[in-house]
């Protein structure tokens, strides 16, 4: 009985696993995957996707969770903390970027005015509180004979 059996060829590999697990998409529309963070379509920024990778496999599907598949990345080193995005995903990205941005002129840039400039000069008419001092004999006097109030 077992000789005149036909017995197939084994498939490539030896058991064809697919890991599957759901995750949710940040508003910057990325994944999180094996250290890595992957792109989905801006329309599915904050949604839940499944991602599914068979073992062995170079690539990542993403689907939404009716299962669609709406994205494919090649798969980086775990752990790398790279960023992969689609070239149509970043391509919308874009455009949903400079379609929000205001008509108007741009910011204007900051300078750093250091301290000393934007005080001005000190004030010669004694006005200036950070430059009195009192005197040693009299410790309620200011040097320009003035009661202090600072006290």
């Amino acid at each position: 009985m077992f000789a005149a059996e036909q017995l197939h060829s084994l498939p490539p590999t030896l058991f064809p696993v697919v890991v599957t697990e759901e995750r949710t998409a940040t508003r910057q529309a990325l994944i999180d995957w094996c250290g890595n963070r992957y792109s989905v379509p801006p329309e599915l920024a904050a949604a839940r996707v499944i991602v599914h990778q068979r073992l062995g496999a170079q690539t990542i599907d993403i689907a939404t969770v009716f299962g669609i598949v709406i994205a494919r990345h090649t798969v980086a080193e775990a752990g790398l903390g790279v960023t992969i995005r689609g070239s149509g995903h970043v391509t919308v990205l874009e455009s949903i970027a400079l379609n929000a941005a205001t008509p108007g002129r741009p910011h204007r840039g900051k300078e750093r005015i250091p301290p000393t400039l934007h005080r001005g000069p000190p004030r010669r008419d004694g006005a200036d509180r950070r430059h009195r001092t009192r005197h040693s004999d009299q410790p309620g006097r200011l040097r320009d004979g003035r009661e202090n109030t600072l006290r």
